[in-house]
């Protein structure tokens, strides 16, 4: 499953990642039930940054997927222009992918 979703997400460093995903309407409610997902953030070299929280917000209807970092921190996040996908595996075992998304994570400004 592949799309084109071509918004940047900002992200400050530090701060808790989460994005939703919405899938296409094209695809038919329920599709991805029983399917397991997995998301993983990493920088311009490939390296991993940080492995996400995927749930869906629905796991009958399977419209939104729900993207976290919570609750691990993103303090060590570096100052860069990150990837993103979610890779999809079916229960026979087949992998598909959505597109790469971008996230710019900048410096936060608070340390509190």
């Amino acid at each position: 499953m592949t799309q084109e979703h071509t918004t940047i997400r900002r992200h400050k460093r530090g701060d808790t990642f989460s994005e939703a995903i919405p899938i296409p309407a094209s695809i038919p409610d329920g599709y991805f039930a029983g399917w397991a997902m997995a998301a993983q953030v990493r920088d311009s070299s490939g390296n991993l940054v940080h492995t996400l929280q995927a749930t869906w917000d629905d796991p009958v209807v399977t419209r939104v997927i729900l993207l976290t970092s919570f609750p691990a921190p993103t303090t060590e996040w570096p100052i860069d222009s990150l990837g993103f996908d979610v890779q999809f595996t079916r229960p026979d075992g087949t992998v598909t992918s959505t597109n790469t998304l971008t996230i710019i994570c900048t410096k936060d400004q608070t340390y509190v």
